[in-house]
């Protein structure tokens, strides 16, 4: 295999969150296989601080400090008919850089992860793409309008049907495209019937390094009456939320008929 250009919305490192715990993991698994050149976004500057880990498995990289204003962006997206992500995720010095790599003729395979990065192959490049969405975006999009109102549910409305058509596109494009799970995957193939492969590739764990007998329990929780349910995620991201309330709502009432005393 000769070199895997690799794309990505967020540094994979540290892997703290969701979707960084599975770039962090593949882009480890793909550095074992050949050269990986790797292009993503710095947050912000303590972002910094963990380049040096992306310098150690990368044949090279660019990780631009991603700062474009949303009002920036909305401008951008309505003055070119598309979707505000991919305007947010617009960055000419990283365009540049992936021009470059790819220009040398050692790259055989991108792969994409998640669907803001698309933009940066052009439609005449050759080589294998792999499109690892991770989830169908324009469907949250679609969630979110249906719950909100007047301008909010025009621009989720709006952002939900131009982020499909993008979905589709790269799914029509991409030799394989992943998603996290196979309900993901049948709603995608349900959007995009002209894709070539639409696959579900689901995250695991370390069984053992959580394995309970191995982990001290946190001083907090202890000696409190269990068994205890953690759920730990960006709380500020609506989807964490809304599982939450439905542990809660929902199926904790079931779990507490079987043991009284679970907590959550």
């Amino acid at each position: 295999m000769s070199g895997i250009l690799f794309l990505a919305h967020r540094l994979p490192f540290p892997p703290d969150r969701g979707d960084k715990i599975r770039s962090h993991h593949v882009l480890k698994a793909l550095a074992r296989l050949a050269p990986v050149h790797v292009g993503c976004f710095a947050e912000s500057v303590a972002d910094r601080q963990h380049e040096h880990e992306l310098a150690q498995v990368a044949a090279s990289h660019c990780m631009p400090l991603r700062r474009k204003p949303l009002v920036l962006a909305g401008v951008e997206a309505l003055v070119r008919n598309e979707p505000v992500s991919l305007a947010a995720f617009r960055h000419a010095g990283l365009q540049r850089w992936v021009n470059g790599v790819l220009a040398t003729g050692d790259i055989d395979t991108a792969y994409l992860f998640s669907g803001q990065m698309g933009q940066y192959l052009s439609r005449e490049w050759p080589g294998r793409v792999i499109a690892d969405l991770v989830d169908v975006d324009s469907a949250k999009f679609e969630a979110y309008a249906a719950q909100g109102r007047g301008v909010a549910r025009w621009v989720n409305r709006r952002e939900a049907r131009l982020l499909a058509r993008e979905e589709a596109r790269l799914a029509e494009r991409a030799e394989r495209t992943l998603l996290v799970s196979e309900a993901e995957a049948a709603l995608l193939r349900s959007r995009a019937p002209g894709a070539r492969s639409i696959e579900a590739l689901g995250n695991g764990i370390d069984a053992a390094l959580y394995d309970p007998a191995s982990v001290t329990a946190h001083a907090g929780v202890r000696d409190l009456p269990g068994p205890h349910l953690l759920f730990t995620g960006q709380m500020d991201y609506a989807p964490n939320v809304a599982a939450a309330l439905r542990t809660i709502e929902r199926l904790l009432p079931a779990i507490r008929a079987v043991h009284p005393d679970a907590m959550f």
